[in-house]
């Protein structure tokens, strides 16, 4: 009995880990440490072209080069990252003329950046159970 016990909390245990897979963005090129890092992750395209973060991740910058953010309680899906270098502060990417942004953005899947943000299908990319870890270069122009 005490075996059954055992093996139905190692299988309980191991379920609630299963479909809750973790995304680990590095995100490199940071030129300034002054600012804040904010990772956003969209399963949609009509949140993906808002001028804001989603429930985003926010990491304090405090060195150039790179940092990790781990994104946690996601499922198993279709997803796209964006991730911008909040320069002053107000939470939305800065665009100028033309929609083109002003401070540094990555998305995943780097798509040309051309006139206003990507497509939401170009910057999809699919989520395992197991997880996933994705590079992203910020990247100005």
């Amino acid at each position: 009995m005490k075996t059954v016990f055992t093996l139905f909390s190692l299988l309980a245990t191991l379920s609630a880990f299963a479909g809750n897979p973790k995304l680990t963005v590095t995100v490199e090129n940071i030129t300034t440490s002054k600012g804040t890092i904010l990772v956003g992750v969209f399963d949609n395209a009509k949140d993906f072209r808002k001028n804001a973060l989603p429930e985003s991740t926010k990491e304090a910058v405090t060195k150039t080069g790179s940092i990790v953010s781990v994104i946690e309680g996601l499922e198993p899906g279709t997803y796209a990252v964006v991730v911008f270098h909040d320069l002053n502060g107000n939470g939305k990417v800065d665009t100028g003329a033309f929609g083109v942004p002003t401070e540094p953005v990555a998305f995943s899947n780097d798509p040309v950046i051309k006139l206003g943000p990507p497509r939401f299908k170009a910057c999809t990319f699919d989520l395992p159970e197991n997880g996933l870890g994705l590079t992203l270069k910020l990247r100005t122009k």
